[in-house]
């Protein structure tokens, strides 16, 4: 079980390329019946690169890593998020965020990033919790959050 955190209207910096569209039905479903093991591969390194290319589109996690990251997240921004988002954060219900907060998100975060305090509150999750932290996955939501447009929550 993971969280998947769409772009409301994420900033495109590259175009889909067309042969992922050779992948998917009309509506973006990936047709698996249709893909044998070296299409599967074709098709998510294609996926990979351009959720890489746009970082605002699409955002995922498993659960494990998702809670300790909204955690943070809430942390950072707590004067930005209402107890509703925050709340529902924790939960695939398909709750938006909009653009405005979004954005003003992305700058707490990053400020959590200059001031220190992202390495700090990394170093203060235990090394054995189920629930994992990094900096680098922190600063790739961040980055998702600044190009999204806004984010709905699934």
């Amino acid at each position: 079980m993971g969280f998947d955190i769409y772009g409301l209207k994420p900033k495109i910096n590259k175009e889909k390329p067309k042969t992922l569209d050779d992948y998917q039905d009309k509506d973006g479903w990936a047709e698996w019946d249709k893909m044998d093991d070296k299409d599967r591969d074709i098709y998510f390194k294609l996926q990979d690169k351009y959720h890489s290319d746009n970082p605002g589109v699409y955002f995922r996690s498993n659960v494990w890593w998702w809670r300790t990251l909204w955690d943070y997240t809430c942390d950072v921004c707590h004067d930005i998020l209402t107890e509703d988002e925050i709340t529902s954060g924790q939960f695939n219900d398909g709750k938006k965020i909009s653009k405005t907060k979004a954005t003003k998100m992305a700058r707490a975060l990053k400020k959590s990033e200059t001031n220190g305090f992202l390495n700090e509150y990394e170093s203060n999750v235990p090394k054995d919790s189920s629930y994992p932290f990094s900096v680098d996955v922190a600063i790739e939501f961040r980055k998702f959050l600044e190009e999204s447009g806004g984010i709905e929550i699934c």
